[in-house]
C-alpha cells in the first residue's frame, strides 16, 4: 500500500511540475524560466509531502489538547511552497553566475587587447 502512495505522490509531483512547467512557458515564452518553475514545483512537492503530513497530525493533536492559535499556524504553514522558492532561488543563482561568465570573459579578453598594445 505504502509503494503505491509513493508512485501516485511522485505521478502528481510530475503533473503539477509539467502543468506549472507549461502554464509559465504560456505566460513568460522563456523556456528556462519555464523549467525553474516546473523543476522547483515538482521537487519541492516531492520533498514537502512528509512535511505537510507531519504539520496536519501535529496540528491535529494539538488541536484535541486545545491549542486552536498553534494548529491554525500550522495550517497556515505551506512547506511545498517554502522548498519549491527555495529550490527557485537555487536556479537563480545557478543562472545568474552562467550569465555573468561572457561580460567577465570579454572584459578579460579586453584588458589583454590593451596590454598588448602597450608592449
Amino acid at each position: 500500500v505504502a509503494t503505491v502512495a509513493v508512485i501516485g505522490a511522485v505521478l502528481f509531483a510530475l503533473k503539477t511540475g509539467f502543468d506549472n512547467f507549461r502554464k509559465t512557458l504560456e505566460e513568460t515564452g522563456s523556456i528556462f524560466e519555464a523549467l525553474k518553475v516546473g523543476a522547483a514545483s515538482t521537487i519541492g512537492f516531492l520533498f514537502g509531502l512528509p512535511f505537510v503530513f507531519i504539520n496536519k497530525v501535529v496540528g491535529f493533536i494539538a488541536g484535541l489538547f486545545g491549542f486552536e492559535s498553534l494548529k491554525e499556524k500550522l495550517n497556515a504553514m505551506n512547506p511545498i511552497q517554502f522548498i519549491a522558492d527555495a529550490v527557485k532561488k537555487v536556479f537563480d543563482g545557478i543562472g545568474n553566475f552562467f550569465s555573468g561568465i561572457p561580460e567577465k570573459v570579454g572584459a578579460a579578453l579586453g584588458n589583454m587587447a590593451d596590454m598588448a598594445k602597450d608592449f
